[in-house]
């Protein structure tokens, strides 16, 4: 029996009885590319060079993969496989029609972090998630803040987030939900890596987002115990 196969049927009968379709498109990287994406390093946009982005296929099972702080040969500078000096980001730009809003919506992703060896640099990469307006950074409720405020990278680790939104954005000219990994010490030759996938904005009918928690978490752990990732 293919277990694999039987888990992702049965998550998405879950979530099929409760959610309406992703409101982002290739939120879970289907096209294997960063289509209707992205990308920007240490504020220059996309630059093409280094290893910053890349789209980890694992038969057909696509995710999103951002490095920063490798070098080829630790201890020299000028050896770097990542280009960025600061910061990468991921990004998604949403469309804010006139009838466009925050309100009764579930945010939710998977996300991976890995770094380099025992990863106790003086200073940590870090990870930051949160909508931005391109002036200000908002949490789920619309409130100057962050999604995941800057948690460090100092051990390989996984998760799923989910957020309940609460907000309008009809005053907002552009919004973006921005995946932001930073550099720590610069040049402490300790890399790191964010790997995203997953990423969901639905409606939410009943039952509320409590429930749906759950169900997340179930999925992440029916994907990591049957299939190869």
């Amino acid at each position: 029996m293919n277990y694999c196969r039987f888990s992702i049927i049965f998550i998405w009968l879950l979530f099929s009885q409760y959610a309406s379709a992703n409101i982002i498109s290739n939120g879970g990287f289907e096209s294997c590319s960063f289509e209707n994406w992205h990308k920007s390093t240490d504020g220059f946009g996309e630059l093409n060079i280094g290893n910053d982005f890349e789209i980890i296929n694992s038969g057909n099972d696509c995710k999103a993969k951002l490095n920063i702080g490798y070098y080829s040969e630790p201890g020299n500078s000028s050896s770097w496989l990542s280009a960025a000096l600061s910061e990468n980001i991921l990004f998604y730009q949403f469309d804010l029609a006139e009838d466009f809003n925050f309100f009764n919506k579930t945010l939710s992703f998977e996300w991976e972090v890995l770094v380099e060896g025992d990863g106790l640099g003086l200073m940590p990469s870090s990870l930051n998630v949160a909508f931005f307006d391109g002036t200000r950074y908002f949490n789920e409720s619309g409130q100057v803040g962050l999604l995941i405020d800057s948690m460090e990278i100092t051990q390989n680790k996984f998760g799923v987030s989910v957020f309940n939104l609460n907000f309008a954005t009809q005053d907002m000219n552009e919004l973006y939900l921005d995946f932001r990994l930073s550099e720590g010490e610069v040049d402490d030759f300790i890399g790191a890596s964010l790997i995203i996938d997953n990423v969901r904005l639905m409606n939410v009918n009943e039952p509320p987002v409590l429930l749906l928690i759950p169900l997340v978490v179930l999925g992440v752990y029916l994907r990591k115990r049957l299939c190869q990732i």
